[in-house]
């Protein structure tokens, strides 16, 4: 018994330095965020999307004390640059938003690499559905559903 648990404690040990010698180096200093924003069906750049990045202790768990870093719009390839001072009491966070897309969730921001990195932001454009009606004659109300009743007439999604 007294084996096992000299195991499980050497175990123990080599678990924790293993894990603690994985930390990713941090970078603090002044930093570089350059964010291309396209459209994830077209491929297209979308002019005029809202880019911000967030500042947040890294011992607030929900973000309540978050902090503004900087906020700015892309140009007409979709690009914005920022340039801020990364601390490693605070984790970074990005949120992209633009007019007829989908808004994003917030993103954290791997600040391992120093001085720059680039974040290629895809945005999901709205759907829209055309409704084209045929042969609605007599003026059937469209109130309640997409149903024809009356004979003769007929109902085509184009």
């Amino acid at each position: 018994m007294k084996n096992h648990v000299k195991t499980l404690l050497l175990l123990s040990i080599v678990a924790i330095f293993t894990i603690h010698s994985c930390k990713k180096d941090s970078f603090e200093g002044e930093y570089k965020l350059t964010f291309n924003v396209t459209d994830i069906i077209s491929k297209k750049p979308i002019k005029g999307a809202s880019v911000g990045v967030m500042e947040i202790s890294k011992n607030d768990f929900y973000g309540w004390g978050a902090r503004t870093v900087g906020v700015g719009y892309t140009d007409s390839k979709g690009e914005y640059s920022i340039s801020f001072h990364v601390s490693e009491e605070y984790r970074y966070e990005f949120l992209v938003n633009a007019p007829r897309y989908f808004e994003s969730m917030p993103e954290d921001l791997d600040i391992s690499v120093k001085g720059k990195s680039t974040v290629d932001a895809m945005l999901t454009p709205y759907g829209y559905l055309n409704l084209h009606i045929v042969g609605n004659k007599g003026g059937l109300s469209m109130g309640g559903g997409i149903t024809n009743r009356r004979r003769g007439g007929a109902w085509r999604l184009s």
